[in-house]
């Protein structure tokens, strides 16, 4: 029987009062994480291909459980990892990646197929389609339709197991200084920037990296922002338009995207 995929969430419930963001209140930032959760817990369940971990790193994951009643949930996860002592000082990078190189120590992500990160308070409309992979040698699936500013979006990717662990065996300087991105000291202000220079690198070292085929239709809020990450005319256009992007990129580059 083939292994599954792991979709890993990342949630930070309590963010230090000196975070660099918006979206700061405690009882919004669960309810959006227990919002996302569930509808993830459908996905799953539906497609019988996946396992999810919540992973949490402000001493909340109970709360997460008590609010989302965990007792009907099959093929899910909820693991605390240790508190952030870093976000407020570099960034709200630092604290997700360090989240995310504790659990790969922790937790045996050799045992899945492949590793799918997913930020906590958002949710995929079309999961089933952005997920599917067709080409089996695929090292690094990753979301670059991204605004001008970033190359990728790191809301969302997925590695093998064994990119993955590499990946978070980078030791990345975050800063808060914008525009500070320097690859040759990993020098960076924002997750986008890494996971950047770690696909660049990799495919000029012969890694399959791969551009979703399709334009993800995300739910939920930013928690830098505190507004809705898509308003209904930005889905209604990614809906017309994502059946015709493959086509399109192979009439302009000979290729897929």
């Amino acid at each position: 029987m083939e292994s599954k995929s792991l979709i890993v969430l990342t949630c930070n419930v309590t963010p230090n009062k000196n975070a660099r963001i918006k979206r700061v209140s405690t009882e919004e930032r669960l309810q959006d994480y227990c919002t996302s959760i569930q509808k993830w817990v459908r996905f799953i369940n539906r497609s019988g291909e996946f396992e999810l971990l919540v992973l949490e790193n402000s001493g909340s994951i109970e709360s997460i459980k008590e609010r989302v009643n965990v007792r009907n949930f099959t093929n899910t996860y909820f693991v605390a990892a240790p508190e952030d002592v870093t976000s407020h000082t570099f960034g709200i990078s630092s604290g997700e990646f360090k989240m995310l190189q504790w659990l790969s120590l922790n937790w045996d992500l050799d045992s899945y197929q492949f590793v799918w990160k997913v930020t906590g308070r958002t949710y995929i409309y079309n999961a089933k389609k952005v997920l599917k992979a067709k080409n089996r040698s695929i090292d690094v699936r990753v979301d670059r339709t991204f605004v001008p500013g970033h190359f990728i979006n790191s809301r969302i990717f997925g590695m093998r197991p064994e990119v993955l662990r590499k990946f978070l065996q980078c030791q990345p300087v975050f800063t808060l200084e914008r525009s500070k991105n320097e690859i040759k000291n990993y020098t960076f202000e924002s997750f986008e920037y890494l996971l950047t220079a770690f696909c660049l690198e990799s495919e000029m070292n012969g890694a399959h990296v791969e551009s979703f085929e399709r334009v993800p239709i995300y739910s939920g809020s930013s928690g830098t922002l505190n507004k809705k990450i898509n308003n209904l005319r930005r889905i209604a256009s990614i809906v017309i338009t994502n059946p015709l992007r493959r086509v399109a990129t192979k009439l302009l580059v000979g290729s897929s995207p």
